[in-house]
C-alpha cells in the first residue's frame, strides 16, 4: 500500500510590506504568476510569454493566492480577507479548499510560500 506523502510547512505572520516591489522578467524568459480577480471567486495563471490569456487555476473567494513548487508548496494557498482567514487548495480540483485556519488580525492581505514557510501578511 502507498503512503501519502506530507510535508511539514511553517506558518510566519508579517505585516505588510511599506511598498511594493514589482518584479519583471528579464532575458532568462517568461515567468508564471498567479492572479485573483476581484470580486470573481477565481485564481488564474498568467504566462508572461501568452500576456493576453490567462489559465483559470481554482475557484475560491480570495484577495492574494500562491503555489511555489520549488519553494516546498504542495498547495495552493489563499488570503480571504472577508473571514479573517487563509487557506490551501488542491492544485486541480478546481474549487473548494482542503484546511482553513484562522488569522490573529482582521483582513490577511498576501500570502506567500518562501523556504517550506507560509507568510501571510496583514495591511498597516
Amino acid at each position: 500500500m502507498a503512503r501519502a506523502r506530507s510535508s511539514r510547512v511553517t506558518l510566519r505572520l508579517l505585516p505588510a510590506l511599506a511598498s511594493l516591489i514589482y518584479v519583471t522578467p528579464g532575458d532568462a524568459g517568461a515567468v508564471t504568476v498567479l492572479l485573483t480577480r476581484r470580486n470573481q471567486s477565481q485564481v488564474h495563471t498568467w504566462d508572461s510569454s501568452n500576456p493576453g490569456a490567462s489559465v483559470l487555476l481554482h475557484t475560491t473567494q480570495s484577495n492574494d493566492a500562491d503555489y511555489n513548487v520549488a519553494e516546498g508548496s504542495t498547495f495552493g494557498w489563499i488570503t480571504e480577507h472577508f473571514g479573517d482567514k487563509f487557506a490551501r487548495f488542491i492544485v486541480g480540483n478546481n474549487v473548494g479548499l482542503d484546511a482553513q485556519y484562522m488569522t490573529p488580525y482582521a483582513y490577511p492581505k498576501h500570502i506567500t510560500v518562501h523556504n517550506n514557510e507560509i507568510v501571510v501578511m496583514e495591511p498597516q
